[in-house]
């Protein structure tokens, strides 16, 4: 639509010492959503490469409109601890309502078996999204047209795909290799499928799924997250002499269930703080999706903390105030310590630091992408069903995706299903990631049936070498070889190439035994054989 309003995006570069680039343009897309061009800062250039990267729409520093809000503050009024709602935060129309809980990627901050809870949840989210919907800054309109344009309704990654297009087209260049990691797949593999002709070199890490539908994504989380801690548990059976936790699996429900009667608290001025499953389940998500391995020794370091085994109290509550001080923050103040409520980024869609999430982004992107709409009654169906299947963890993961976009306004615009039988795309798999689930990997391989699958036995999200990352860890150096010598030279590793780890129980010269970042050996993260 040539009378549609402008939007500028922005672009960073980072040119080849040696001009021009042997290989071209390389665009980097790290992930999200949320990612914006203001990581290539920490990516060293491979030699022969431009590497860019482009801000999506809403999306980053730069970004005009913006899908964060921006008006968060500390209460006006003062009130009795406890007694503080959301709109004392905030008055952004996308910004949670009173009452709605904490939400995360792949977490939401409650008890995610209640009936109740979780029905509150589902009414919330449908609540906020009609008046985030109708914000006067996401109503554009051009200087030759009259047409009034939502912006939530062109923020998909279709769209994004379109403007790398036209990036493209800007540097002149006949071909362009992209290197997605996350969310960067969708990215990467919406730009392949879309415009195969433009691709030199594609590269697929921690994939998300091929076909766009909120119920398969929802469902892929909680059978990642489940995965990941069903490994976390397991390994610290196997290395039981250097586990605190000695009976790892019934102590982690006895520890749920300490969460769920309101158990686990911690000490503010004006009395205790409970933290929900929900929030130490994405507490120990977070944690899940380091690739190094040592996320896994610092989750079992909290979870040996607050067990009932543990008489260590004054341990137990630091632990607990520890991760509520990450979560429950407005404007730097610890929102459950100063006024007796969890108040933070996933509910006022602001920014506090680098490390927060607001949300907003997952939530605006994907639900423009992703097909599926759903009424609350028929939400708490699908959630039914997910709870029998998975549990408290696996539910919690669902809960945080699928909350945020079941009855989103905007029409979807759904891209097409992922894949092209031309392009000889690099497939990577984590075989434990507890973020993206290894069976969208599987997926992304079938859909590029020219490429390659590679697959790392370890742990973590995207494969923890190559230029992005300078902890390198050893298992994984073999596919970090190998994922360079495509981008360099173009060639394809072996189909099902395998970046073994030894059995547990080995225990021989190349043992990687690396210490937890609080004393746990990581034992299990061992040399490729």
């Amino acid at each position: 639509d040539e009378t549609s309003p402008d939007l500028k995006l922005h672009v960073s570069m980072l040119l080849a010492k040696v001009q021009p680039a042997r290989n071209g343009p390389l665009l980097l897309h790290t992930g999200g959503p949320g990612s914006d061009d203001r990581a290539l800062r920490w990516f060293p250039a491979p030699l022969d490469y431009d590497v860019w990267m482009i801000s999506q729409r809403g999306i980053g520093e730069h970004a005009e409109p913006s899908l964060l809000c921006r008006s968060s503050h500390l209460p006006k009024v003062r009130k009795n601890w406890g007694e503080y709602n959301i709109s004392d935060f905030t008055d952004c129309p996308c910004a949670l309502p009173d009452g709605a809980p904490m939400m995360g990627e792949s977490w939401v901050d409650m008890d995610p078996s209640s009936d109740d809870q979780v029905t509150k949840l589902f009414q919330s989210m449908a609540k906020r999204s009609v008046p985030c919907y109708n914000t006067p800054k996401f109503q554009l309109r051009s200087n030759s047209s009259p047409t009034v344009y939502n912006f939530l309704d062109y923020v998909g990654t279709q769209h994004l795909a379109q403007d790398i297009e036209s990036l493209r087209a800007a540097i002149g260049a006949a071909r362009m290799s992209i290197w997605g990691m996350s969310y960067g797949t969708s990215v990467a593999g919406v730009y392949a499928t879309m415009f195969p002709n433009r691709i030199h070199r594609l590269i697929l890490d921690g994939n998300m799924p091929t076909m766009p539908q909120k119920e398969e994504i929802a469902k892929g989380c909680a059978r990642g997250l489940q995965k990941g801690i069903d490994l976390m548990l397991e390994q610290c059976e196997y290395h039981s002499a250097d586990c605190p936790l000695k009976n790892p699996a019934n102590e982690f429900k006895s520890i749920l269930q300490l969460a769920r009667a309101g158990k686990l608290r911690a000490s503010a001025p004006k009395g205790t703080f409970p933290i929900s499953v929900g929030m130490l389940l994405g507490k120990i998500q977070r944690l899940l999706h380091d690739s190094s391995g040592y996320g896994y020794a610092d989750a079992i370091q909290i979870l040996s903390a607050l067990s009932s085994q543990n008489k260590n109290e004054s341990e137990r509550e630091r632990v607990i105030g520890e991760i509520l001080d990450v979560y429950c923050v407005v404007k730097g103040s610890h929102t459950w310590r100063e006024y007796g409520i969890c108040i933070g980024p996933g509910q006022t869609a602001e920014h506090e630091d680098a490390h927060s999430d607001p949300f907003i982004y997952q939530t605006a992107v994907l639900s423009a992408d992703l097909a599926g709409r759903y009424s609350v009654d028929s939400a708490l169906g699908l959630w039914r069903a997910v709870k029998l299947q998975y549990g408290d963890v696996g539910t919690a993961a669902f809960l945080g995706i699928f909350s945020a976009a079941f009855r989103w306004p905007a029409v979807s615009m759904p891209f097409p299903p992922l894949g092209n039988a031309e392009v000889p795309a690099l497939v990577i798999g984590n075989l434990f990631d507890a973020s993206t689930s290894y069976h969208w990997s599987q997926q992304m391989r079938a859909a590029f049936p020219k490429g390659s699958m590679m697959t790392w036995q370890g742990v973590g999200h995207c494969l923890p070498s190559g230029p992005q990352k300078k902890g390198i860890t050893k298992t994984a150096e073999p596919c970090g070889d190998r994922l360079r010598e495509y981008l360099h030279g173009g060639q394809l590793p072996q189909d099902g190439f395998l970046c073994r780890l030894p059995r547990p129980e080995q225990n021989n010269e190349n043992t990687l035994n690396l210490p937890g970042p609080r004393g746990l050996p990581v034992s299990h993260y061992q040399t490729a054989m």
